[in-house]
């Protein structure tokens, strides 16, 4: 229905207009300490995106509330042609469709027009992948904390020499907060790759290739919101003993937290709108046994 799909689309502006808002706040502004390793044109981008990030936002929210009205709108319409009749052939002659499906997915008795459903070999493939995927992104992230942010802080300085002015005892916090944050991203890693592998009837209607790739946006952007926690030590306390003011924002911390957004935003897309359009039904399509 198109009241539906405006209603998808609509939801779907009002729930990343938040998503921009964190981008906004996660940002530097113009008056922000931004690390001295940083290249003026990569600062630029990191302030002017944080600029930009809460019109965006503004925007998304006024959309979603326009389609929201449209969606309205075209409900309403669509009642009124059926309570004056206009649509009561279509009504009278779309009789419901029972779908039969065997043990691999397919159907059984269909006319062969809407394919297969999404067998769950493709589950385990695409389960795989999206472990790996995370796994990649944990990758990312421990050279973030471990390097990248050290190395923006003291550009210049190799990476040996500024753990050892931040000392054994003053990094040892950081360090465990870092293997804490690995475990999680392994485990929720490890969570994905499972829920590929399992089948069964249930699990594969309940959980396809779809909402798995959904799930694993999300644990994804989980991975990155618990980064920051050990990314907040490093810049606050190796800022200290480097003599740069306390906390100071990177460009490799801020890049990885903006992803993080990112898988977020990614999650609603996938999820929320309608992307496919249905198939028109047949009128009178007797019901499949």
């Amino acid at each position: 229905m198109r009241a539906l799909a405006l209603l998808r689309a609509g939801l779907a502006c009002l729930l990343l207009a938040p998503l921009l808002f964190v981008a906004w706040f996660s940002s530097p502004s113009w008056s922000a300490a931004i690390a001295p390793g940083t290249p003026e044109p990569i600062a630029a981008v990191m302030v002017g995106w944080g600029a930009a990030a809460p019109f965006l936002g503004l925007l998304l929210l006024i959309a979603g509330g326009v389609l929201n009205v449209l969606a309205i709108g075209a409900g309403v319409r669509r009642l009124e042609r059926v309570a004056s009749g206009a649509e009561a052939g279509v009504l009278a002659g779309a009789a419901p469709r029972i779908r039969i499906l065997d043990a691999q997915g397919h159907e059984i008795g269909g006319s062969g027009d809407e394919g297969p459903v999404r067998a769950p070999a493709d589950r385990r493939i695409v389960g795989g992948m999206l472990a790996a995927g995370l796994i990649a992104l944990a990758a990312l992230g421990l050279g973030v904390l471990l390097a990248g942010i050290p190395q923006q802080l003291a550009p210049g300085i190799p990476l040996s020499e500024i753990y050892a002015r931040w000392g054994g005892v003053g990094s040892s916090g950081f360090i465990v907060g870092v293997v804490l944050w690995a475990v999680l991203a392994v485990v929720l890693a490890l969570l994905v790759a499972v829920a590929g592998l399992r089948t069964g009837p249930a699990l594969d209607r309940l959980l396809p290739a779809r909402r798995l790739t959904v799930l694993a946006a999300m644990l994804g952007s989980v991975i990155v919101v618990a980064s920051g926690a050990p990314a907040f030590v490093v810049a606050q306390e190796l800022g200290d003993v480097l003599a740069l003011g306390g906390a100071t924002t990177t460009a490799a911390g801020w890049a990885f937290g903006q992803l993080g957004i990112a898988l977020s935003a990614a999650a609603i897309l996938i999820a929320v709108p309608r992307w496919r359009r249905d198939r028109p039904r047949p009128r009178g399509d007797a019901a499949t046994v």
